[in-house]
């Protein structure tokens, strides 16, 4: 857990057969250096990410799953976050490391090499920054999305990511009913057909279909695309490039409950 004075995180063990809360983990030896807003575990359970209010902003910790030991604090990245740090996460494949702080360009992706155990270099910020401090960032389940939730109307943004140039993307399109008052926290459902998001006013939750982040025209890249609900599209236009299969199975069409088409 994160909390306001040192040493700023704790890590306990936890019997999930027994649902007991074990015994507390000893101090890394190199503490965040204030007080902690986040904390978060990569997929593999070997660092743990803290994002705190002073100087570096982010600190990252080797972890040893097996040993229940909180290791070396790795490097510092060489472009810090520019202010507060306010929340932290891995993506899936633990190959990128983003972090949403209070000060313009208001969150940061990095590289990161899981087995080397170090942090990379910072990726170009989005042409379309957020609107004003960031208190949450939350990562898609495929890592093609990245939503960042804010204090500034339209109080989230949500960008495309491309996992293997590592390059964040254009912002999506906002919502046509958007959150009633500052962001405070967002997150993908885990079969990206919803994002929730917090926010500091009535009704203070809002959950949005993920429609609005697909569009009815582009390139097509070999495999699935589900458009959840989505209705009426008027037109259709993609272009498929390099499909996975050729001849009459190379493009495959389902809309609704209609039969599969083939192109």
């Amino acid at each position: 857990m994160a909390h306001t004075t040192s040493p700023y995180i704790s890590v306990y063990n936890f019997d999930p057969a027994a649902g007991t809360i074990g015994a507390k983990l000893a101090n890394p030896a190199a503490l965040p250096t204030c007080a902690s807003n986040e904390i978060t575990f990569s997929s593999d359970n070997k660092f743990l990410a803290v994002a705190h209010t002073a100087s570096p902003y982010i600190s990252v910790y080797n972890f040893d799953p097996v040993a229940g030991t909180i290791g070396v604090k790795l490097a510092n990245p060489a472009v810090l976050p520019t202010g507060d740090g306010w929340d932290a996460v891995f993506f899936s494949d633990n190959k990128f490391l983003a972090v949403s702080y209070a000060t313009s360009p208001y969150f940061s992706v990095y590289n990161f090499d899981p087995v080397a155990g170090t942090i990379g270099v910072k990726l170009a910020d989005p042409a379309i920054l957020p609107t004003g401090g960031s208190p949450e960032i939350s990562v898609a389940s495929d890592n093609k999305f990245l939503a960042v939730a804010h204090i500034v109307s339209p109080y989230f943004s949500v960008y495309n990511f491309d996992p293997v140039a590592g390059t964040i993307g254009a912002k999506l399109a906002n919502p046509a009913a958007l959150p009633a008052g500052l962001g405070y926290g967002i997150d993908f459902s885990s079969d990206k057909k919803f994002l929730a998001v917090g926010h500091a006013v009535s009704p203070y939750i809002s959950v949005y279909n993920n429609n609005f982040i697909y569009s009815p025209s582009g390139t097509f890249e070999s495999g699935t695309i589900d458009f959840g609900g989505a209705q009426d599209f008027g037109n259709l236009s993609w272009t498929a490039t390099v499909p996975a299969q050729t001849g009459a199975d190379a493009f495959r069409l389902q809309l609704a409950a209609a039969p599969c088409s083939n192109a």
